[in-house]
């Protein structure tokens, strides 16, 4: 049985994250190749064995006992996603971007401040969590969805808003180049659109769907509704 499912999201370089993850001591699990897109993932969620998934962008390398370490601290049942800070590696040097460690602090720095509190491709979450809460889901509209890139954030969200708890470790897990830590003007939009919806709790709950025509959790559908 297959333990962990790891969604690689489609890119040239692909084959250093795969790569690197031959060197994991946890070895139970399946990688599942998948666009960057709704319901993409959302067939990759549905395909994946796994009881945990893990979302990574391609370029982003491992310490060797990241996933065994991670599913330790998942054993916890109020846990539903463990994060870690990540290490950056420049030409000259290296800097670490750390975040909250404990949930309340998770919770009250993304409420009040607006602040980015974990780094996507170092969460490991419990399967169950992502499709309770309907999966991956979109922020704008969908003519526009090749352009998303803060579609985990919209997940972490919901599963703290339904009730469950996320936390990250002290110590780094991962590790990237400045290139894979994304800034872009697109990011901060769609950010700032989750954390509206997030303050008001107004996400739109649905069924886990990995159809094309996926329902949006958008202002765009409660406009149409």
């Amino acid at each position: 049985m297959i333990h962990l499912s790891i969604i690689l999201k489609k890119s040239p370089e692909e084959e250093v994250t795969r790569d690197d993850l031959k060197k994991q001591s946890f070895q139970d699990y399946e990688i599942i190749s998948a666009e960057n897109r709704v319901h993409e993932l959302n067939k990759a969620i549905k395909k994946s064995q796994g009881s945990f998934l893990t979302f990574m962008k391609p370029g982003v390398l491992s310490e060797t006992n990241r996933f065994a370490q991670q599913i330790d601290l998942l054993e916890d049942q109020e846990l539903a996603a463990i994060g870690s800070p990540v290490l950056v590696v420049y030409e000259r040097g290296q800097n670490l971007i750390s975040y909250p460690v404990e949930f309340e602090d998770i919770y009250s720095s993304f409420f009040w401040e607006k602040k980015n509190f974990m780094f996507d491709s170092s969460v490991l979450v419990k399967k169950d969590a992502v499709i309770s809460v309907g999966g991956m889901s979109s922020v704008v509209r969908q003519s526009e969805e090749s352009l998303m890139t803060a579609l985990e954030l919209s997940v972490w969200c919901r599963i703290m808003l339904s009730g469950k708890k996320i936390k990250n470790t002290s110590e780094p897990l991962v590790k990237c180049q400045q290139k894979h830590i994304d800034s872009s003007k697109q990011y901060f939009f769609e950010r700032d659109m989750i954390w509206g919806m997030f303050r008001r709790k107004s996400f739109v709950q649905h069924k886990f769907d990995d159809s094309d025509d996926f329902v949006f959790d958008s202002i765009f559908q409660r406009k149409n509704n």
